[in-house]
């Protein structure tokens, strides 16, 4: 009876550890799954994954009661290296981060043949024991007791380690499904923060490829801006040069430009002035209500204003000079009270100078600077219409010159035919005069002086009568003789004024002279050609500069007659130089050629 109650008392107490044994197991098994609840929450919020290696390293140890562990990530066939643990010492550490191609060729170099995208794989390579070394010598810290490889695709895998329990004891089956488990966890995070960083490096690089997008975008509309613009500039240039090719009327010329460029800048009102200072004069054309009391304005004090923007006469016909924009804030221009909102101040040369203004655009809007560039440009193709104006009223004058020249020349052939008739007279009466006095002198027997006498008489009636009645013979008074003597100036004093260029070197001798030898730097005057060289040359000089004239022969006084015409045409200072051409020479003074 006895030992049936004791029997029956150890069945009891059996039953009680097996009971109390199952709940510890159901409560451990509850610990574990709510472990792995809280890790999947904490870890897949995290997006940087040294953060999570760090984060599932404490939680794994803390759930497995170890104090210390290991967290190994490798990429890149082992050269990329990122480790986390805890415990484990310094050197320890580093020989694990030295040991990536190690690793890589032992556990993963067979993943280089496989597809990138792999199943997850857990591995559970030692546990509850030191891993085994090998060939590939593998430093892994010492007191690794729990070795679980793990593979997230094929290019990032790598090791969870764990050293002994706090407890000291072993790790038993649920554990090690736990750790396994975790490994999971730990892939889906890190998968998920992959992702996370793909996603955002797709976005950013969506975000830069629109930014790049737009600012092409705004590039294409801008050139397709600038695109218009150019060409409406080029049909503004293009229609301006079209209708001003044809006239050749400086007026007409102003007035027809007026119109397109008041046209080109929808502008209310505009003017343009052109002054001419080799006639003295000013041409004014006008458009608009605002500019009709433009004639009250003062002409010097315009003249004035525009020539304030070249500083010294060589500007006038320089490119960056010959069209300048003025605005309407310019003191001058307010002080002028000219209308004006945007103008020009344009110039051909020194004696034609301008400018043009316009004012109050019909959209009431201010004027642009693509507008101020377009009206640049009109202006510049507005002085060469100008210049080709210039030339034609310069051709047509010499085309006068040339017909009042030709007319002289058929009269002097008239003349000169006349006088080829007097001239055949004269020679019949000299022959018969010939005769006459070679029959006396065959009849005479010896010359005496009456007779030499008679001889030089006839030869100097001849001469005379042939010299006076030719129309290219000479006056027996030298025609020099009636002219006002010239000063004069010593070729010493000419060289300095030479040097310096103070002075105008004249060339009177005919073109041949001139063509064969000259001093340095002289201008061709000749008699016979007077009128027509000193209108092309002369004609715009001023009178007061000083003239040296030099040329003369024999029997010619070139330089007295050419200075004693420049005088007569207002020349103050014309001086002859002394010695002439063969006076500079002997002092070995520059000729030419």
């Amino acid at each position: 009876m006895t030992d049936l109650m004791s029997t029956t008392n150890n069945s009891d107490n059996n039953l009680q550890e097996a009971h109390h044994k199952r709940l510890a197991d159901l409560e451990r098994q509850a610990y574990q799954l709510n472990i792995l609840n809280e890790s999947i929450r904490e870890l897949t919020h995290l997006e940087d994954q040294e953060e999570i290696l760090e984060k599932f390293l404490l939680i794994l140890l803390g759930a497995v009661g170890a104090s210390k562990g290991f967290v190994l990530k490798l990429e890149q066939y082992g050269k990329s290296v990122q480790l986390e643990a805890r415990g484990f010492d310094d050197v320890s550490q580093e020989g694990l981060r030295q040991s990536g191609s190690a690793i890589y060729s032992k556990f993963f170099s067979h993943l280089d043949s496989l597809e990138d995208m792999l199943p997850k794989q857990v591995r559970l390579v030692s546990i509850n024991e030191v891993p085994e070394a090998d060939s590939h010598y593998i430093p892994w810290p010492g007191n690794t007791m729990a070795l679980v490889q793990w593979t997230l695709s094929a290019k990032c895998y790598g090791f969870i380690g764990l050293g002994a329990k706090i407890n000291g004891e072993d790790f038993l089956g649920r554990e090690v499904d736990f750790l396994l488990s975790m490994a999971e966890v730990f892939m889906d995070a890190l998968k998920l923060a992959r992702s996370s960083e793909q996603v955002k490096m797709l976005n950013k690089d969506l975000i830069t490829k629109n930014q790049q997008l737009t600012s092409a975008l705004a590039h294409a509309q801008k050139a397709q801006t600038d695109l218009d613009r150019q060409l409406f500039h080029f049909r503004a240039l293009s229609e301006t040069s079209r209708e001003l090719s044809g006239i050749f009327d400086k007026k007409k010329l102003m007035d027809s430009f007026l119109l397109m460029a008041q046209g080109t800048l929808s502008a209310k009102s505009g003017f343009m002035m052109l002054f001419d200072m080799s006639e003295d004069s000013l041409i004014m054309v006008r458009r608009g209500d605002k500019t009709k009391d433009l004639h009250k304005l003062d002409e010097s004090s315009i003249k004035k204003f525009i020539l304030s923007f070249y500083p010294s006469p060589a500007c006038f016909s320089l490119s960056d000079f010959k069209v300048q924009s003025i605005q309407e804030d310019h003191l001058s221009v307010r002080s002028l009270n000219m209308p004006l909102d945007i103008g020009i101040v344009f110039s051909l040369d020194e004696n034609y100078f301008g400018i043009m203004g316009f004012c109050s655009k019909i959209t009431e809007s201010e004027f642009s600077q693509d507008e101020e560039e377009i009206l640049t440009s009109l202006t510049r193709s507005f002085l060469v219409s100008l210049e080709n104006v210039l030339s034609f009223e310069i051709i047509q004058k010499l085309n006068l010159d040339l017909g009042r020249r030709n007319y002289e020349l058929s009269r002097t052939i008239d003349e000169l035919r006349q006088t080829r008739d007097s001239l055949n007279v004269l020679q019949k009466t000299k022959n018969r005069i010939s005769s006459l006095i070679q029959g006396e002198m065959l009849r005479l027997e010896r010359v005496n002086v009456l007779d030499f006498v008679f001889i030089i008489v006839i030869t100097l009636v001849l001469s005379l009568t042939y010299n006076i009645s030719s129309p290219g013979g000479t006056s027996p008074v030298p025609e020099t003789w009636t002219f006002t003597a010239q000063p004069s100036i010593e070729a010493d004093w000419a060289v300095l004024k030479h040097r310096n260029n103070a002075a105008i070197f004249v060339d009177a001798r005919p073109n041949e002279f001139y063509s064969q030898e000259r001093i340095a730097g002289a201008v061709s005057l000749p008699l016979n050609l007077f009128d027509f060289v000193y209108m092309m040359r002369f004609s715009s000089i001023d009178p007061q500069k000083e003239i040296i004239v030099y040329g003369r022969n024999i029997s010619r006084r070139y330089d007295e007659k050419v200075a004693h015409e420049l005088a007569l045409r207002g020349h103050k200072n014309v001086l002859i130089l002394e010695g002439g051409l063969k006076g500079w020479k002997k002092m070995n003074l520059p000729v030419e050629p």
